[in-house]
């Protein structure tokens, strides 16, 4: 799978070409992953949401998609990827690509010195009880559109304006907070090396992923708690060689 850094674009215009790719891929095109920073947006999901009137007072967008999840936010120093891709070619189930971008996120906050782990009851990467990264996707005919945002190095005041995620009194953070200073434009190198092999797992990891949940069915373990607990986790993604400019800016200066 390709990927390609666009810079900054616009939510709408971004929303747009993914709809289109999307189309291309189910006619047997090539899959792509989109890395992408946007201008200040909240989106929302299928799902209505309410009380987002102080986030269009302060003059943010809100743009309803087709999305899972409810409420996010994505603006300047922000890392948004969109990985348009078949997951019928890949055999993979939705969670199975959920739970693999969750693993994603964990190995970027690795690269980056920041403790990021997934939460067996809860979407997404987190840092603590902070919620670092959001993930919602669409899928049609097998195809997945939308994907995952990281926060870097962004502004978190807008956060403030509504419920992010509609999950009340959880906190929002940033690899700034925890002393890395990477803007998208340099992490794109690196995340797209690793979000690329996260959906392109070997078959070993997607049989131990399908065995650990199949004897939750049976209580022998929580739903969702594949790589997370047991005896026997299925090991992280393998780990990807920085890039060269990432090993020597990622860390703020001290």
């Amino acid at each position: 799978m390709i990927w390609r850094w666009f810079g900054s674009v616009p939510y709408r215009e971004m929303l747009a070409w993914q709809e289109a790719r999307r189309e291309a891929v189910i006619a047997g095109g090539e899959e792509i992953l989109a890395l992408v920073e946007h201008p200040r947006v909240v989106t929302t999901g299928r799902r209505p949401v309410d009380g987002l009137e102080e986030a269009r007072a302060t003059g943010l967008d809100v743009v309803r998609t087709g999305r899972g999840g409810l409420a996010t936010w994505h603006g300047p120093g922000q890392l948004v990827a969109y990985p348009i891709v078949d997951l019928d070619r890949r055999r993979l189930k939705v969670r199975e690509a959920v739970r693999l971008l969750e693993e994603a996120l964990v190995e970027l906050g690795r690269h980056a010195g920041v403790p990021v782990e997934r939460d067996p009851e809860r979407t997404g990467a987190w840092v603590g009880p902070a919620k670092v990264g959001s993930i919602g996707l669409h899928v049609r005919r097998g195809v997945v559109m939308h994907g995952l945002a990281l926060n870097l190095t962004c502004d978190l005041a807008d956060f403030g304006t509504f419920t992010p995620c509609g999950l009340e009194g959880v906190r929002v953070t940033r690899f700034a907070d925890h002393g890395c200073r990477l803007d998208p434009a340099t992490m794109a190198s690196l995340a797209g090396t690793v979000i690329a092999r996260a959906l392109t797992p070997d078959g070993a990891l997607i049989n131990h992923m399908r065995s650990l949940k199949a004897h939750s069915s049976a209580g022998e373990h929580r739903p969702d708690t594949a790589g997370v607990g047991g005896s026997n986790p299925p090991a992280p993604i393998p780990s990807t060689p920085l890039p060269s400019e990432f090993a020597l800016r990622h860390r703020s200066s001290s």
